[in-house]
C-alpha cells in the first residue's frame, strides 16, 4: 500500500507520497524497496521500469497526481495521466476506463492481488484561478467533498487514533502563504506526519516525494525528494536549496 496526502489552498497546493514498493506481489519472497532503480518483470516478460524518483507521484499537465494501492495499477494510472490529455474535473471517467482496460491483465499476471479496487488516485491542479483537489477511488467510495481542503490516504488497517492525531496536527499546523518560511514549515509538518505513519506501518517508507504548486502572481511547480528526517531537521535555506523548480 502507500500513504498519500493532498492539499489545495488559495495560494498553493501540495501533494505528498511515500516511496515504498512491496514487491511480494511479484514473487511472494522479495520484500520492500524504498529507493533506487528497480525493474519489475511481469510473467509475460514485460518489464516495468521503476525509478527512485516519481514512483507514486507524477507531474501532469495542470498539476500533480499521486496514487496509493496496488502498485501495477498505481503505475498504470500515473503513466496514463502523465501521457494523456484529460479534463482534471473528469478524473473518474478517465480512470474508470483505464481500470476496465488494465484490471483483467493485472489480475491475470498477479492472481494473489485481490484488492485492486482499493487503489486511489489524488490530483491537485490549477484551473480557473484556483487550486483544486480531486480523488478517485476505484471502489467508488467517497473521498473528497465540496469544500475539503486536504485528504490523507493511509494504509489499510492503520490505527484510527493515530490517524486522528495526525489529521488534527495538520489542521492546527498548516501555514497559509507562499513565503519561504511558510513553505518550509508546511514541508516539515508533512514530513513529521509521514514519519509517524512510517513508524506505525510496515508498508510506508520514511522517504517522501512532494509536488508543489505555488501562486505568487505566476504558477510555479516545485519538487522535493528527501528522507523525512532531513526535512524535519533542515534549515529553511537547506530545504529551499533541495527543492527543484520545474518548467511547463
Amino acid at each position: 500500500m502507500s500513504c498519500v496526502f493532498a492539499l489545495a489552498l488559495p495560494t498553493f497546493s501540495m501533494t505528498v507520497a511515500d516511496t515504498r514498493l512491496n514487491l511480494r506481489f511479484r514473487d511472494g519472497q522479495e520484500g520492500f524497496n524504498d529507493e533506487g532503480d528497480k525493474p519489475i518483470e511481469y510473467p509475460d516478460g514485460r518489464v516495468l521500469s521503476v525509478r527512485t524518483n516519481y514512483r507514486k507521484l507524477r507531474l501532469v499537465k495542470d498539476g500533480w497526481a499521486a496514487a496509493a494501492g496496488a502498485f501495477p495499477l498505481v503505475h498504470a494510472a500515473l503513466e496514463h495521466l502523465d501521457t494523456s490529455v484529460f479534463d482534471p474535473d473528469s478524473l473518474t471517467p478517465t480512470l474508470d476506463a483505464l481500470y476496465e482496460q488494465e484490471a483483467p491483465r493485472i489480475r491475470s499476471d498477479f492472481p494473489e492481488m485481490t484488492k485492486l479496487e482499493e487503489t486511489a488516485v489524488v490530483l491537485t491542479y490549477y484551473k480557473d484561478g484556483s487550486f483544486r483537489l480531486a480523488c478517485h477511488r476505484f471502489d467508488h467510495t467517497p473521498a473528497v467533498s465540496d469544500g475539503d481542503e486536504f485528504l490523507l490516504i493511509d494504509p489499510p488497517g492503520f490505527d484510527a487514533t493515530i490517524r486522528h492525531r495526525i489529521v488534527g496536527a495538520i489542521q492546527a499546523g498548516l501555514v497559509i502563504g507562499t513565503s519561504r518560511s511558510a513553505l518550509c514549515s508546511n514541508l516539515r509538518l508533512l514530513a513529521g506526519a509521514f514519519h509517524i505513519v512510517h513508524s506505525n506501518s510496515s508498508s510506508v517508507s520514511d522517504t517522501v516525494e512532494v509536488g508543489l504548486l505555488l501562486n505568487d502572481g505566476r504558477i510555479q511547480k516545485k519538487y522535493l525528494y528527501a528522507r523525512n528526517e532531513f526535512v524535519m531537521n533542515a534549515t529553511d535555506k537547506d530545504l529551499i536549496t533541495r527543492l527543484v523548480a520545474l518548467g511547463g
